[in-house]
């Protein structure tokens, strides 16, 4: 306990009893514990009556530690805390100044208020954010590039995991021996992310899955032309990262590795001619954006 008490006051207690000695002493009774506090620094005395019967043994001690050093730094606070005042004092303290200054001390560092929080990653702005992004990345059969851009909406379910939902539009050329073909694509996504903080930035990665709707269309000067629409969709491994540039502006990335199971395949001519494109196999995409904390 007087371990305690002094890690609390940052003073060493000891055992003599000198000139302006705060003396403390604890009578334990059936019902409560009174405490008493001579303080020679204040000259005044205080006491208080706590109750430890609804604690448990093994704590006893270390709370009646922290009501002791409660009430001595409570006794000395009058140092700061007193306005000043012609009058003279009702108590004269005896402690001699050295003593008073150690007092001091102890009073300040109990009562400085607490630093603030050191600047958090995103968790500590929202727990929601809204991603805008470019996209651009390979993908169909033959395999060709795509851009366009989508919106991501990130809501934190925990403090590690978070769920995003997307919506995507993309559109490529594929150029085959068949012919030109326009590959045009709106998707939905949702996907589950494992996340930490690394530094300023946020990084997750996880599973997701897409669906939407295909439209492939064949080079209309084109012999046998035709047009295809239907729904298609896959399941994608992804990573993104993301951190606060200003205020609740964010800067985002993204990387998307994933592949179709449920293709749109053009043909040329009847439903049983040569394929000319098909949105089907492996797709990636790098996305890269900014953000607004929610």
């Amino acid at each position: 306990m007087r371990r305690i008490v002094g890690i609390e006051l940052a003073v060493e207690p000891v055992d003599v009893d000198t000139l302006g000695t705060t003396r403390v002493r604890a009578s334990c009774t059936r019902d409560a514990t009174l405490l008493e506090v001579d303080d020679g620094v204040t000259g005044k005395l205080t006491s208080r009556r706590i109750d430890l019967e609804g604690t448990a043994r093994v704590a006893r001690s270390r709370l009646l530690a922290l009501a002791i050093a409660e009430l001595v730094s409570a006794s000395w606070a009058e140092l700061r805390l007193r306005p000043p005042s012609d009058a003279p004092p009702v108590f004269t303290p005896v402690a001699p100044e050295p003593v008073r200054e150690v007092a001091r001390r102890v009073v300040d560092a109990r009562l400085a208020p607490a630093p603030p929080p050191p600047p958090g990653p995103i968790r500590r702005v929202s727990r929601a954010r809204l991603m805008l992004d470019g996209t651009f990345g390979g993908s169909g059969s033959p395999a060709h590039a795509i851009g366009g851009g989508q919106v991501e909406a990130l809501v934190d379910l925990g403090p590690r995991v978070s769920l995003s939902f997307g919506m995507d539009l993309s559109r490529g050329r594929v150029r085959s021996d068949l012919g030109r073909v326009r590959d045009d694509r709106l998707g939905w996504s949702v996907a589950m992310l494992l996340r930490r903080p690394v530094g300023a930035w946020w990084i997750a990665g996880g599973i997701g899955a897409r669906v939407g709707r295909a439209r492939l269309e064949g080079d209309r000067d084109a012999p046998n032309a035709r047009v295809v629409s239907a729904p298609f969709g896959g399941a994608f491994l992804v990573g993104e990262t993301w951190r606060v540039l200003v205020g609740r502006l964010l800067v985002h990335a993204r990387l998307e590795l994933g592949t179709v199971t449920l293709p749109v395949v053009g043909r040329v001519g009847d439903p049983r001619g040569p394929v000319a494109a098909a949105v089907d196999g492996a797709w990636s995409t790098v996305s890269l954006g900014l953000g607004v904390a929610l």
